[in-house]
């Protein structure tokens, strides 16, 4: 269930102090009713509503660095993930998160090594392989 927003934590308190019930505050809010208790708790142990520090682990890059990998895997489509995190100094993985995280999906590819084949080539490979059999296939 998504957390309560702060305006909506003052208004289950006020709820609350106007004696509506727990669990009608926590169907009105869409929200399970321990929250609500857990709420009402924490409100009167410290008197705040804030939400307590989330714990986990903080991430790698900064805001400006989350821009810089954004806008140069914009520009520059072909570039790859490995060449990105060694100028920045993270990971390759890191990257193609901060990438896939990114809203447009970006991906780190990169560019395809082969034979070119322009137009006149590729006719002549059609021409040699039109009147192959099934057998020859």
């Amino acid at each position: 269930m998504p957390r309560l927003r702060k305006n909506e934590r003052i208004q289950v308190i006020l709820q609350l102090a106007s004696d509506v019930m727990v669990y009608d505050v926590a169907r009105q809010f869409n929200c399970h009713r321990n929250t609500v208790f857990n709420l009402r708790q924490r409100y009167e142990c410290f008197e705040s509503v804030r939400d307590g520090p989330r714990i986990g682990r903080q991430r790698v890059t900064t805001v400006r660095q989350y821009i810089f990998i954004t806008l140069s895997h914009l520009r520059k489509r072909y570039k790859t993930a490995t060449s990105t995190g060694n100028y920045i100094g993270i990971n390759r993985q890191t990257v193609v998160n901060r990438l896939h995280h990114n809203g447009q999906q970006l991906r780190a590819m990169r560019p395809y090594v082969g034979q070119v084949l322009n137009h006149r080539y590729r006719n002549a490979r059609i021409r040699r392989h039109l009147r192959w059999t099934r057998a020859m296939w």
